[in-house]
């Protein structure tokens, strides 16, 4: 099978991902910056559901001692999903939003991939979140701070920024991916919001996972706390994701 022929296999069982990455010209380009041909030949057929490894040595016909360290070193790359539940670590393939859109610039450092990689990436999810311009239910929902913030907006929160760590046992940081992919398109202005990247916090199995594979640094209430106000005094609005399930980033 030639290279191409790998990425187009690829590219077609990424479609079949829960989250679809949008159609885009550049979509070839963005596989291959953030994918080896070896990385897409193995992770073609990989599920996007939780597996032991040993049901993925039935699913790729690899013995187990070549399979698993390979799943370990994508896991760390931010491209498969890797945490310990029911007694055994579960593997899933993630899917492109997570993949691009976030765990791509979680980790310190940057290559020559990631540069570019910022330019097609603000193309392209630049016209996909326009669709949602005009809708009233918004992607995140904004969290109030225990002060008096003047705002001519309807702002409709769910609960206090810090109840929310109330109810976690695990936190972490990671950078912010939307800050980095501003910053090293030259097309786009830089993020001056706040001085540093690491503005995003995480918690439980989310939290555990970017540990785990040094996505992000583990914090204790109290310092998860203290970055949070960090983030309000520098004027940053935090946002969480609007849905009913348990909360896993700020």
């Amino acid at each position: 099978m030639t290279e191409i022929e790998v990425y187009e296999k690829f590219i077609e069982w990424l479609k079949t991902a829960p989250s679809v990455f949008p159609d885009s010209e550049d979509m070839t380009e963005l596989i291959k910056a953030r994918y080896t041909p070896d990385d897409a030949a193995l992770l073609t057929n990989i599920p996007f559901n939780g597996r032991t490894i040993k049901e993925l040595v039935e699913i790729k016909g690899m013995p187990v001692e070549e399979l698993k360290p390979r799943m370990d070193a994508l896991a760390k790359k931010g491209v498969v999903w890797k945490i310990f539940t029911y007694g055994a670590y579960r593997y899933r393939l993630c899917d492109p939003f997570l993949v691009f859109y976030r765990s791509v610039y979680w980790g310190g450092g940057r290559n020559s991939e990631h540069y570019k990689m910022a330019p097609l990436l603000n193309k392209t999810f630049g016209p996909y979140f326009e669709q949602f311009a005009h809708s009233k239910t918004r992607g995140l929902r904004t969290l109030p701070i225990e002060a008096t913030v003047e705002d001519t907006r309807t702002v409709l929160p769910f609960e206090d920024v810090l109840k929310v760590l109330d109810d976690q046992d695990y936190f972490c940081v990671g950078n912010c991916s939307c800050k980095a992919k501003h910053n090293l398109d030259p097309e786009h202005e830089n993020c001056e919001h706040h001085p540093f990247e690491e503005n995003c916090v995480h918690f439980g199995d989310f939290a555990r996972y970017m540990v785990d594979n040094g996505h992000g640094r583990e914090l204790t209430r109290e310092e998860c706390r203290d970055v949070l106000l960090q983030c309000a005094e520098a004027g940053l609005v935090h946002g969480v994701s609007n849905w009913a399930a348990p909360v896993d980033t700020i």
